[in-house]
């Protein structure tokens, strides 16, 4: 949910690879972070150190 563009306008969904977007998380994201999709309301958060976390997002 609260998935937006660069522009700032919802969107429901982001087709395009490297694309700048925004999203709410429930936990805190830190510069260097990588998010990758899992499945329909999942994402997965990969921290520096080589540990990850999926979550709803």
């Amino acid at each position: 949910k609260d998935l937006h563009d660069a522009d700032g306008n919802k969107i429901d969904r982001a087709p395009n690879p490297m694309e700048l977007l925004t999203i709410t998380v429930p936990q805190a994201v830190l510069p260097g972070d990588m998010i990758r999709a899992c499945k329909e309301g999942l994402v997965n958060l990969y921290k520096n150190d080589g540990s990850s976390k999926t979550v709803r997002a």
